[in-house]
């Protein structure tokens, strides 16, 4: 007959990623219940070999940039030797947040502490995901709130690639860096370069910045506004709103980048 160690109960050990585990039920070498000691309190029941060897696994443990953890729940990182949509889309949004090669649109940006949970995070998505025929589906954080710079189930929303590219981008140009797609030419005219379905559309050449701008305006607000009633029926209703809305977000980011729209009044000192 085997004798329990029932002295063992509240003995601790690291696992192998250096997680503080502790017994908590001892009922033979073979049935032991320990509990990591971290806030999540994770209980597990396992071999007592294993937990001499470490070789528990903590799913809270932060595998992500000290903070993403993958959790307790259905929602799994691979099937059928492949990465899911959600695993893919969660890891992405923490490179962007906090890899080395982070772009500098993202500078400063962050995951909010509830999305650092994988098994959140894929609920949310699984929950918002639709697919488009053409274009990739993306997480995007700043068509409801301008500026924004945390990714959360109240910020985000998941849209095709070609409507995440809507949104104002600061472009380098042959002559210059500005923010609203408007190009001085050489002949001294100016350019209102739109991006419209992944290909510029060329509104014309144009005397004036305010002539270029007004065409430029126009043609963007009405092009926001077909994709929204394009994928009206798979938007919410909150970012189908903020589309149709765009002509206010036009102005605010005009006037945010304004600093960046001096455009010269001659091509003098350009090069060709």
């Amino acid at each position: 007959m085997q004798t329990l160690r029932t002295d063992r109960i509240g003995e601790e050990r690291r696992n192998n990623s250096g997680d503080l585990m502790r017994i908590i039920t001892y009922d033979g070498v073979n049935d032991i219940v320990i509990e990591f000691q971290d806030e999540h309190k994770y209980k597990t029941k396992v071999q007592y070999d294993n937990f001499v060897r470490g070789t528990i696994k903590n799913p809270y443990h932060p595998l992500l940039y000290g903070r993403g953890y993958f959790g307790v729940g259905p929602y799994k990182a691979n099937v059928n030797k492949r990465s899911t949509k959600a695993y893919d889309a969660w890891r992405r949004m923490f490179d962007r947040c906090y890899g080395e090669a982070q772009e500098p649109t993202y500078s400063g940006c962050e995951v909010c502490a509830e999305w650092y949970d994988y098994q959140a995070f894929a609920k949310w998505f699984t929950a918002h995901y639709w697919e488009d025929a053409q274009y990739r589906m993306q997480v995007d954080k700043d068509w409801l709130v301008p500026g924004n710079k945390v990714y959360s189930p109240d910020r985000c929303e998941i849209v095709p690639s070609i409507i995440n590219a809507c949104l104002l981008r600061q472009k380098k140009t042959k002559y210059y860096t500005n923010a609203l797609n408007i190009d001085y030419t050489a002949s001294g005219k100016y350019s209102p370069i739109l991006s419209k379905y992944g290909r510029p559309v060329y509104l014309g050449l144009f005397d004036t910045i305010d002539e270029a701008t007004a065409v430029y305006k126009a043609e963007k607000v009405s092009y926001v506004r077909e994709l929204a009633n394009k994928y009206k029926e798979n938007l919410s209703a909150r970012l189908y709103d903020a589309m149709m809305n765009y002509d206010r977000r036009l102005e605010e980011e005009f006037s945010k980048h304004a600093e960046l729209c001096n455009l010269p009044s001659s091509h003098d000192g350009f090069t060709s």
